[in-house]
């Protein structure tokens, strides 16, 4: 118990305790709500840009591909080999390459690749 303190300030202290706890544990919730959203507004838009990136390499829009990749983009591939944003580009919309689309993928969401990076792609020549 502390010596020298009124029962008045000692209730007007632990009223304040309480109340500072309270707006504490309320502004907590409410940035986890406020956290909630800006996750759900991030993956909307980050899944729309998916869906725009997956047509454009389908129809081979090289403005639309190259405005998604960045000028000092790098790509290494299991060989070592390097490529640029330009090298990478020309890749995609080369006639030479053929893209399968999916309908569906493992998780039951659209896509326009079976897995990892172009594996349902080929170039002429391949086997289907």
């Amino acid at each position: 118990m502390n010596v020298g303190i009124s029962d008045r300030e000692r209730h007007a202290r632990y009223w304040s305790s309480i109340a500072a706890g309270a707006l504490m544990l309320f502004g907590c919730a409410g940035a986890q709500k406020q956290d909630a959203v800006a996750t759900a507004e991030l993956v909307a838009e980050l899944s729309a840009q998916a869906g725009r990136w997956d047509k454009a390499i389908m129809r081979k829009d090289r403005a639309a591909i190259e405005a998604n990749m960045a000028e000092d983009l790098r790509q290494i591939d299991r060989a070592g080999n390097v490529e640029t944003k330009s090298s990478c580009v020309g890749r995609v919309v080369s006639s030479d390459l053929r893209i399968d689309p999916v309908r569906r993928a493992a998780n039951g969401r659209s896509s326009a690749f079976r897995s990892r990076q172009f594996p349902a792609s080929r170039r002429s020549g391949d086997e289907p």
